[in-house]
């Protein structure tokens, strides 16, 4: 059980870690339009639920699957692209988690 949190725990870094990297990459250009405003305010909202993870597993899990639910509804498209499932898949495995350490599913 505590290896599998850490495992999360990790993953949901090297996630941020990645995204800091990319986000500190990109040069600001003109004012963005309102799709990518939205875009952006939704993802940090996903961003916000990974490290709300590390101290309230379920809360950051089911934060990073509202975000990605929210995303969906504006911008369909993403449902196409695999590497935006990377966000909920790790949100997921933290809601698994925060149900093992309650013992939801202890046998």
């Amino acid at each position: 059980m505590r290896i599998f949190r850490w495992l999360v725990r990790l993953c949901s870094l090297l996630f941020l870690g990645f995204q800091l990297a990319s986000f500190a990459g990109e040069p600001w250009s003109a004012m963005l339009s309102t799709p990518d405003t939205i875009n952006l305010v939704v993802w940090g909202f996903i961003l916000i639920g990974m490290v709300l993870a590390w101290k309230s597993e379920g809360g950051g899990g089911f934060v990073i699957i509202a975000g990605f639910i929210i995303q969906v509804a504006f911008q369909p498209g993403v449902l196409t692209m695999w590497t935006m499932w990377i966000a909920p898949a790790i949100g997921g495995l933290f809601v698994i988690s925060w149900a093992m350490s309650e013992g939801q599913w202890s046998r």
